[in-house]
């Protein structure tokens, strides 16, 4: 029987699918004659989150039945919350309805559930399997598990909901505007932190009851997801309390600048091409992508057919060279310089560009994480980087942190305004490694504006692997952050980049003080005292092989870094490559044209891009 209102709200039904190849028609079905019998306007997105079945046929086939119904597809599995997160970004409903392929919870449910959300005039109404009036048959191990996270997340987090993980919720348009670009975790505490994101800002959430029939008896949840939800939990936890990062709105618009993504590299390969397919699945309309190679490749040329990207061949000129030249090429107002072994998030350029829209931000980087399913010496790799006792206080680089001003970010994911690019002299040809930390300096010095890190511009970088490839990149940035102490202190001046080398020219003592029995003994306790710490913060439970790797690239990177670093102090000078002539770069940003036969430019122009 249809429910009568005083106003006819649109509500937005965002259901996740991953493998429901044989329930999806049906139960997406059922959602559709439910809403349609009650009178609402609707609509409903499916997001299939990197399904292997046939769930994204099914898909095709519920969008040409039913008009109402949208679909959004994944190539990668990346979890439930993603999933929900993208179906958001798409939707247009006043009210964004959550729920789960396998209808646990019936969706005739509903009108119940959101009456008594407008009557009470909460923010969020959540299903609760906990809830006195619920009806469940709920298996005692999912009864234990809910109550012992329930007690975990009331003590740590301060929130007084019985039950978070419910495939059933209502959020006001409001709610979800204000805080989904606060939203880190991808996976099962998903909803957790959204809950918590929205209390922080004083939003209301109240529980009701529900009935469910489980149509997995303990659905698909293993141990390994249990631990990864406790993990989660605990970076929730650290992010609410320590680091405040719910505390104000991160409202989400739509930025429209225009943006230009520069990628250079020697030749075309696997990783190449998994770079550019990210860059072609962004949710941004606004951007270009230019390609720098060395030569031209038949395989570049069949790439340039696509209407955003550009190759232009430089010759065998190194990076930070390549990167000015593609500069000078770029019509976008910004600059995204990326790696070819580094794959951005479909929201990598929404999440920058917005960034732009203050006048004081010159620049933005975002973390680059190791990729999900990185073979095993590269995840041990990706550890080492992402490791406490390594990165320390920059660890913020390799995994999500908290917004802030930063003097010095890496070329991998950076943004930087065409303006101020060209008004700071780009890149400097004769470093690299180490160009970026020099054109970070020019812009907060001489620019006075600021560096921002966005933990939301996310791109996925490949990894060297344990040992040898993974030691020879460290070298080279302590060789170069060395040099740069003495040259360019501003940003380089730190105690932390001073700890390695302290901690290697301590290990060399030992050979001093071996035959004092009491200076042997401190010796002895301090170098157990940091295994021990290597060894808490390298610990990945049930990964034992994955441990030891990084237990040994933690220390062999210490090692590594900490002497070639003290080279980098005590050589006089350090010119890794010839500079090239900057006159078609200045040109350039004066606004000349021009070019240069020596590095053997060749581009396809496309029509201006929007400005505004």
């Amino acid at each position: 029987m249809p429910i009568h209102l005083k106003q006819t709200p649109t509500f937005s039904i965002i259901v996740p699918a991953y493998n429901e190849e044989a329930g999806l028609l049906a139960s997406v079905g059922e959602i559709h004659h439910v809403f349609e019998q009650m009178g609402y306007e609707f609509e409903i997105i499916v997001v299939d989150d990197g399904s292997t079945d046939g769930t994204g046929s099914r898909m095709e086939l519920l969008a040409s039945r039913y008009p109402e119904v949208k679909t959004v597809r994944l190539t990668v599995n990346s979890g439930k919350g993603h999933a929900i997160k993208k179906g958001v970004m798409v939707s247009s409903g006043e009210y964004i309805v959550f729920m789960d392929a396998d209808l646990d919870i019936h969706p005739t449910q509903f009108g119940a559930i959101f009456n008594a959300l407008e009557k009470n005039g909460c923010d969020v109404a959540i299903g609760s399997k906990r809830h006195p009036e619920s009806i469940v048959a709920y298996p005692w191990t999912r009864r234990i598990i809910s109550t012992v996270y329930y007690w975990i997340i009331k003590l740590l987090l301060g929130l007084n909901v019985r039950d978070t993980q419910a495939g059933f919720k209502i959020y006001r348009r409001e709610v979800l505007t204000a805080i989904l670009t606060r939203i880190l975790v991808k996976k099962f505490a998903f909803d957790l932190e959204m809950l918590v994101a929205a209390h922080r800002l004083g939003f209301t959430i109240e529980e009701f009851p529900i009935r469910v029939v489980f149509s997995r008896p303990f659905g698909r949840i293993t141990f390994r997801d249990c631990w990864r939800t406790g993990i989660d939990t605990m970076a929730i936890f650290y992010r609410s309390r320590v680091l405040d990062f719910y505390g104000q709105p991160a409202y989400w618009e739509k930025p429209t600048v225009s943006v230009s993504i520069i990628i250079p590299f020697r030749a075309p390969d696997k990783t190449l091409r998994r770079c550019l397919a990210a860059c072609l699945r962004q949710d941004y309309e606004h951007y270009e992508i230019i390609l720098l190679p060395d030569a031209d490749a038949p395989e570049l040329g069949e790439i340039a057919r696509n209407h955003r990207v550009s190759v232009i061949p430089t010759g065998p000129v190194n990076p930070s060279v390549k990167r000015n030249i593609g500069a000078a090429r770029a019509t976008g107002r910004i600059l995204a310089f990326l790696d070819d072994d580094a794959f951005p998030e479909t929201d990598w350029l929404a999440s920058a560009a917005k960034n732009f829209a203050d006048e004081t931000v010159a620049a933005v980087g975002g973390p680059a994480v190791t990729p999900v399913g990185s073979p095993l010496t590269e995840r041990a790799g990706g550890n080492v980087y992402a490791s406490r006792v390594v990165s320390g206080a920059y660890r913020y680089r390799y995994v999500p942190h908290r917004f802030q001003d930063v003097d010095d970010y890496p070329s991998c994911n950076l943004f930087v305004s065409r303006k101020v690019f060209f008004q700071v002299g780009g890149f400097s040809s004769q470093h690299w490694p180490g160009e970026d930390t020099l054109l970070c300096r020019a812009i907060v010095l001489d620019t006075g504006k600021r560096i921002v890190y966005d933990p939301h511009v996310v791109v996925e970088h490949q990894r060297r692997p344990l040992f040898q490839k993974h030691l020879a990149q460290v070298a080279r940035y302590a060789l170069h952050r060395g040099y740069f102490v003495k040259r360019w202190p501003e940003n380089s001046l730190r105690v932390a980049y001073f700890v390695p080398s302290l901690w290697v020219l301590f290990c060399l003592s030992g050979a001093l003080v071996w035959q004092v029995p009491y200076a042997r003994e401190g010796y002895l306790t301090v170098v157990g005292l940091y295994l021990l710490l290597i060894a808490i913060f390298s610990v990945h439970l049930l990964r034992p092989l994955e441990t030891l790797l990084t237990i040994l690239g933690s220390i062999a990177t210490h090692v590594v870094y900490g002497s070639f670093f003290l080279k980098g102090l005590l050589i006089p000078t350090l010119s890794t490559h010839k500079p090239i002539s900057e006159t078609m770069f200045r040109g350039v940003a004066e606004g000349q044209s021009g070019g240069s036969s020596t590095v053997g430019l060749v581009t396809k122009r496309f029509g201006k891009m929007p400005e505004e």
